[in-house]
């Protein structure tokens, strides 16, 4: 078994080979622990014990690791690389010499792979598999935000009939993550009862979907089924609408290509950039724009007031940008101060004077002056 960087999660030990092999012979006691320690070491990097890929352990550091002493590592790797159970580079870098022996064989692999399947708790229907699906409005709290939300939550909030809080938690009973079938599913209260239940410790569960009937799980499948293609049609239509009104636009309002192209050139000026007037998405806004009732002079304000704010700022001059100015804060950013006002460098006071006349910040100079003090003297 595998992690996703290659680490095996666990090497197999035959139990014949351990008892009755060569092992036993050419290791005394304390150094077979010490070879068990090293294989699981380099385990977690593909037959290498080393720390990292060019530099080897020292022997202080790894004996540290494993919680011995340095005379105990140096006599059993000797030995290991003896017997060529160990194989050692001219950097100092060891290999398990048989590192492939301690793979699982591809037959082995096929009957756990049968046995994972035989256990498996589903009823064969590929929308259990999913890892995520649109939020319905019941459980709008639970979405993200692009409002889809895990499927196994969304089954056990339908289950207790409420929104699941942010520290519940849902176990898979066959270890099966993307298996979201609704028999293989347990609610938890927190991380803590989810732990618990791994080793075997009697906790309250909130939900256990085991005991669900095949009618309640059928009415559910429905349920998620409708709601889920009622959010698809929502979201399609409104995108739709969106594509025909910019269409109606092009069409109908005259003048507005022109004005799309002015608005852009227009930001393309001041900005100094290159954007396009053909864009589907900037003719969106500004067509979005156009049907809030806003004018050539309004987009052209807008730029003014935030080019003025932004332009000189290293952060916020990369939002000059038609998906910023034109989205949904145009109309604020159109009620902002003249660009006149956002003056980063404001007056200075007036110099106060003292009772002769003088600057004050000017006296001192003109002290210097009177006494005759000039540089060098």
């Amino acid at each position: 078994m595998k992690k996703k960087n290659g680490q095996l999660l666990w090497i197999p030990l035959w139990i014949d080979k351990w008892i009755f092999g060569s092992t036993r012979i050419e290791l005394e006691p304390d150094e077979r622990s010490v070879w068990v320690d090293l294989m699981a070491l380099a385990a977690k990097d593909l037959g290498f014990i080393r720390a990292n890929e060019t530099t080897p352990y020292y022997a202080r550091q790894l004996s540290g690791l494993l919680n011995i002493t340095e005379e105990l590592l140096a006599r059993t790797i000797k030995k290991c690389l003896e017997v060529d159970k160990l194989t050692m580079n001219e950097k100092g870098i060891i290999y398990l010499t048989n590192w492939d022996g301690f793979q699982l064989s591809e037959r082995y692999k096929r009957r756990i792979k049968k046995r994972e399947k035989e256990n498996t708790i589903t009823d064969g229907n590929p929308f259990w598999d999913k890892v995520s699906v649109l939020c319905p409005k019941k459980f709008r709290k639970m979405a993200s935000k692009n409002n889809m939300v895990r499927l196994n939550r969304l089954i056990a909030a339908y289950f207790i009939d409420r929104c699941l809080k942010e520290e519940e938690e849902v176990h898979h009973l066959d270890g099966n993550e993307n298996n979201n079938y609704p028999k293989n599913l347990i609610l938890f209260g927190n991380h803590s009862d989810h732990q618990k239940f791994h080793w075997n410790h009697d906790i309250n569960i909130i939900w256990d979907g085991r005991k669900e009937t095949e009618e309640t799980i059928s009415a559910l499948y429905a349920e998620l089924t409708a709601s889920d293609a009622t959010n698809r049609h929502t979201r399609e239509y409104k995108e739709e609408n969106i594509k025909n009104r910019i269409e109606y636009n092009i069409k109908h309002i005259v003048g507005f290509t022109p004005l799309l192209k002015e608005v852009i050139d227009y930001l393309n000026l001041k900005v100094g950039t290159s954007y396009r007037s053909s864009t589907p998405k900037t003719k969106s806004l500004i067509s979005a724009r156009l049907n809030d009732g806003f004018c050539l002079n309004d987009f052209k304000r807008v730029i003014d007031v935030k080019v003025a704010e932004w332009k000189d700022d290293p952060e916020m001059s990369k939002f000059l940008r038609p998906e910023t100015l034109f989205g949904t804060k145009f109309e604020s950013y159109l009620q902002q101060k003249d660009p006149e006002e956002f003056n980063p460098y404001p007056k200075l006071p007036p110099k106060q004077k003292d009772d002769l006349g003088i600057a004050k910040s000017d006296t001192i100079q003109s002290i210097t002056d009177f006494a005759g003090l000039k540089d060098g003297e």
